[in-house]
C-alpha cells in the first residue's frame, strides 16, 4: 500500500493497528526508501517553480 501511496493512516486502518505509531514503526523501514522519491519530487517542482519566476536582476553595489 506504500508503494501505491496510500496515506499510512488509510493503513493502519485497514490494518487494524489501534495506535498510528504502531504502523509507522513497523513499516518505517519502507518509508525510507519514499524519502528519496519524495526529495527527488520536490526538486522537480521547485525547478518548476523557478522557471516561472522572472529573471533576478542583478545589482551593481561596489
Amino acid at each position: 500500500m506504500l508503494a501505491a501511496r496510500v496515506d499510512l493512516k488509510v493503513i493502519q486502518k485497514r490494518l487494524g493497528h489501534r495506535d498510528f505509531a504502531t504502523t509507522a514503526d513497523t513499516y518505517s523501514h519502507l518509508l525510507q526508501g519514499a524519502q528519496g522519491q519524495a526529495v527527488k519530487r520536490m526538486h522537480e517542482l521547485l525547478k518548476k517553480r523557478a522557471a516561472k519566476l522572472p529573471p533576478k536582476s542583478v545589482e551593481n553595489t561596489g
